[in-house]
């Protein structure tokens, strides 16, 4: 069966399609300036984000602010041009000392380095995931709430019989947190049953990813129901 994306989330800005991380079925991928860069899931083990700081201005920015200094101070040349080429240095030194966000993707033995400038919520988000989607087996199914007159077993469900457009679920994770009263139902979908398309998404009113399903949900797709 061809691998079809589970989530996406851009590494820098959003709609930048050379730089952004998919996760497919069956492996990871991130497209860095425009590279396509593949982890197999079967060998990822995580994905972790640092602070490293920039060597190359660091130093040089530290020896032309030092430098600067020395021929102000000796008067060796025009001193607006020593005092420029001194804010410039501290300018650089003071960047690479900041440094830049990197985010490491661990597949086996080995560690690639993705240099991604800052570390976004979102793309915080994406990691956790990916690390439930590899790791919990459980975590694949998705879950739909539901008024409890609403649901028919054995009944195919339409998002047009709610007045909706989607079908907006939620991960298992995600489902621990919802209090299901005497009026809902809890739904279990495997999602992998489900024909239309299941994107996960970043709405307005929550930082995690929420799985949207576009389209109809088949009652072979409810692996359980669980009521108030």
């Amino acid at each position: 069966m061809k691998d079809r994306i589970i989530a996406f989330c851009y590494l820098q800005s959003a709609n930048n399609e050379k730089n952004r991380c998919n996760l497919w079925e069956r492996y990871l991928e991130v497209i860095y300036k425009d590279k396509s860069h593949i982890f197999p899931l079967d060998a990822f083990t995580g994905i972790t984000f640092s602070l490293k700081k920039i060597w190359l201005p660091l130093v040089f920015g530290g020896l032309l602010a030092s430098l600067s200094a020395v021929a102000l101070f000796k008067e060796l040349t025009n001193p607006w041009y020593t005092f420029i080429s001194m804010l410039t240095g501290l300018l650089l030194f003071y960047y690479g000392h900041q440094g830049t966000q990197v985010m490491t993707v661990l597949s086996g033995a080995d560690q690639t380095h993705f240099f991604i400038g800052r570390l976004t919520p979102n793309l915080e988000s994406f990691r956790n995931f990916v690390l439930d989607y590899r790791f919990d087996r459980d975590s694949k199914s998705i879950y739909l709430l539901l008024p409890n007159d609403a649901f028919q077993e054995g009944v195919d469900l339409m998002p047009g019989n709610f007045g909706w457009n989607t079908f907006r679920c939620l991960t298992k994770s995600q489902s621990r947190n919802i209090e299901i009263n005497s009026s809902k139902v809890m739904l279990e979908i495997d999602p992998l049953k489900v024909d239309a398309e299941i994107k996960f998404e970043f709405q307005p009113d929550t930082p995690q990813l929420v799985p949207i399903i576009y389209g109809k949900i088949p009652a072979k797709a409810i692996i359980s129901q669980l009521y108030g």
